[in-house]
């Protein structure tokens, strides 16, 4: 699940994400304060990334971290992606790299191709990136097909788990592996964008409608400016800034009231990143301060 930050002002003002007496899994510990601004968002199954407007990378959520998933490399990077239990940037200069690979169940998922790239999709086991000339290049795991990309040419792509989607020039979408069969899923309206979360996939309609393709039916009729399919539902930044969180049981909790750039539905809750650069988290175990405090671990 992947929020493109090129697309993102890098010029926006500063945001100060300010937490006071912070508690996680490194205990009780001093009022810390992170002057930092954040332009994207990635969430795995425990843990979640963050890229800021500097290109830095900063993981936090893994807990013991046997696979790595929280040791991201140095480097400048445009965006993050993450899966199960690792997580891949890409840079500044067009190359992936990714971490945190466990090989007994995605073999090759850290295998980084040695060619440039212009946008990367990470999915549950697999990954998968778009070429300037709009081709895809995917490696990791294929056991539901999810790497066989069709030979057409896209403008983005998204990821889940063993599915892949393609987002064409003309507004359609094609999916390949779990059950696809480099099936034109999607065909009006046509999407400007779109996300696939583990077992969905939804996009944003040419008119700012919320529209799902598969695994979600009948969404809310919201107008939105961003989406993001994660867990059993969906979040999104609604036309005017403010956060909106649904599945079909109606459990999702109420986002806070503020203005958002763009949200991130994960396993364990929910983050967003707010008009001034900061990051709002809700719904989570302690409000996701133990994602906060292994950031801050990481920074010492």
């Amino acid at each position: 699940m992947v929020w493109d930050a090129m697309s993102r002002n890098m010029n926006r003002r500063l945001g100060v994400l300010a937490l006071i007496g912070v508690l996680g899994p490194f205990g009780c510990g001093p009022s810390y304060v992170v002057e930092r601004e954040f332009a994207s968002l990635a969430s795995g199954r425990r843990h979640i990334c963050a890229l800021d407007v500097d290109g830095e990378i900063l993981c936090g959520g893994c807990g013991d971290d046997i696979s790595g998933a929280c040791q991201r490399p140095p480097g400048t990077f445009v965006q993050v992606g993450a899966g199960h239990d690792h997580s891949c940037g890409l840079g500044e200069d067009g190359h992936v790299v990714c971490w945190g690979c466990d090989e007994t169940v995605g073999v090759g998922l850290c295998d980084d191709p040695d060619e440039e790239f212009v946008q990367l999709a990470v999915g549950w086991f697999h990954n998968c990136a778009l070429r300037s000339d709009g081709s895809v290049y995917c490696w990791g795991s294929n056991e539901g097909g999810e790497c066989e990309a069709p030979g057409d040419t896209f403008v983005q792509l998204a990821a889940g788990a063993q599915v892949t989607c393609g987002l064409r020039g003309d507004g359609t979408v094609r999916c390949w592996g779990a059950g696809f069969l480099n099936e034109l899923v999607a065909e009006m309206p046509p999407f400007v964008s779109i996300d696939v979360g583990k077992t969905a996939g939804c996009g944003i309609g040419e008119d700012g409608s919320l529209n799902c393709f598969f695994g979600l039916d009948e969404p809310p009729g919201w107008q939105v400016e961003q989406i993001d399919v994660g867990p059993g539902g969906l979040c999104a930044v609604r036309d005017g800034g403010e956060a909106a969180c649904w599945d079909p049981d109606g459990g999702m909790p109420e986002a806070p009231d503020n203005q958002f750039q763009l949200v991130e539905l994960g396993s364990r809750g929910i983050c967003g990143i707010v008009d001034d650069g900061s990051i709002r988290c809700w719904g989570g175990p302690d409000d996701y301060s133990w994602l906060i405090a292994g950031w801050l671990a990481t920074r010492r």
